[in-house]
């Protein structure tokens, strides 16, 4: 069975695989619509995707999207392990009778 610590794990990486895909698909979209065509998109959008500082995040990023998108999924995951947990403990309770007399 596994840990809670690797459901979180695998949320925040199926998240972050998500996130990423997401935004390799949108940061050419937006370099589109903003007008541009030809080298400059492929200049445009490999910056938009590959670069991460405290200003990208305002755009279209990949890796922004993946580590929020990732950060939403893994705090998902634990809330929903620790539920399943504290749910299972009590099965166990009501299954399990007093041993006192």
């Amino acid at each position: 069975m596994t840990s809670c610590f690797d459901k979180i794990k695998g949320g925040f990486a199926m998240g972050g695989a998500l996130g990423l895909g997401v935004g390799s698909f949108l940061a050419p979209i937006a370099s589109w619509r903003a007008g541009l065509r030809g080298r400059p998109l492929l200049r445009n959008t490999a910056q938009q995707m590959l670069t991460f500082g405290i200003q990208t995040c305002e755009y279209v990023n990949a890796v922004c999207l993946g580590i929020l998108f990732g950060m939403f999924l893994a705090v998902g995951t634990g809330i929903r392990c620790e539920a399943q947990s504290q749910q299972s403990l009590e099965q166990h309770k009501k299954v399990a009778p007093s041993s006192t007399p």
